[in-house]
């Protein structure tokens, strides 16, 4: 054999042995015409800022549309980037407007496609409820309500998870919230004897209590007394005699009136006028 033929048949060998020797693989299965291949939906988690970009945007301009009388957006934590909606809020965010504020809760938003937890509150009322976003402080937590304005001698308000706020021209805006808020309920908020709030709650008070000053009287509750409003002249007597800390302590219940006679008790005594004679007597237990 010549030496070309040889060489040859030494390659061919060599070809068949390495092909026999190598993994087999089989053919791809081709995939039909205009099947496509779907993933599975999977819940996204509320820790996705994902979940939260999309759910503070919706709520957010849902409350912008529902109240075209806040103007331009000026600035805020929430903001008009298509890119980043949400991406510098923590648990509160807002946006501030020419004539109110924007504020969404991340928290309170239960899923990315519900809408109606965003808010719109007026000023001078959400100048107060913004320096609480700004300072990371909020003593009634975030609003459930817009702003609702046109209430007697000018107010506005707003609800909130923990309480309301309420502001008028004539006494700023305070907080009430928990017992002493049910009480002022109970007399007719702005519209009852005891008109708007002119403090915010202090507490800390003798026996655990708490108190909050309207313009015609004080809301004062304590974990044995439950919370009851003292007004008029029954307050004048009770403010002179010290308060919490005088002989009459706090009030039990609220004016109960009988005939011409209007009575009220405290811990220490009660209180009783007579409208027909306008005598005031003054009774220690």
């Amino acid at each position: 054999m010549s030496p070309h033929r040889l060489a040859a048949a030494v390659i061919a060998a060599l070809t068949i042995l390495i092909t026999s020797q190598a993994p087999a693989y089989a053919a791809p299965t081709p995939t039909p015409k205009g099947a496509a291949t779907v993933a599975p939906r999977t819940a996204e988690p509320r820790t996705d800022p994902r979940y939260y970009d999309k759910a503070l945007a919706q709520n957010y301009a849902e409350a912008r549309n529902r109240n075209p009388w806040l103007g331009a957006y000026l600035e805020g934590k929430l903001y008009e980037d298509p890119g980043g909606w949400g991406t510098l809020c923590g648990s509160y965010c807002w946006g501030r407007h020419e004539n109110g504020i924007v504020v969404v809760s991340s928290s309170s938003v239960p899923s990315a496609d519900t809408t109606g937890w965003g808010h719109a509150i007026r000023y001078p009322l959400a100048q107060r409820y913004l320096g609480w976003f700004q300072n990371n402080t909020m003593p009634v937590g975030h609003a459930v309500t817009d702003s609702f304005c046109g209430l007697a001698q000018g107010g506005c308000g707003v609800h909130t998870t923990g309480g309301s706020v309420y502001w008028s021209p004539n006494t700023g805006t305070h907080w009430v919230r928990g017992r002493i808020k049910d009480r002022w309920n109970a007399t007719g908020w702005e519209n009852g004897r005891l008109g708007y709030p002119i403090s915010d709650e202090f507490c800390g008070l003798r026996d655990g209590g708490c108190g909050t000053h309207f313009q015609n009287g004080s809301i004062y509750w304590t974990p044995g007394t439950d919370a009851w409003d003292v007004g008029g002249l029954f307050f004048q007597v009770w403010r002179d005699s010290g308060w919490e800390n005088g002989w009459l302590r706090y009030p039990t219940g609220p004016e109960v009136r009988s005939g011409d006679v209007v009575t009220q008790q405290f811990q220490g005594g009660w209180l009783s006028y007579n409208f027909r004679t306008g005598q005031l007597q003054q009774n220690r237990r």
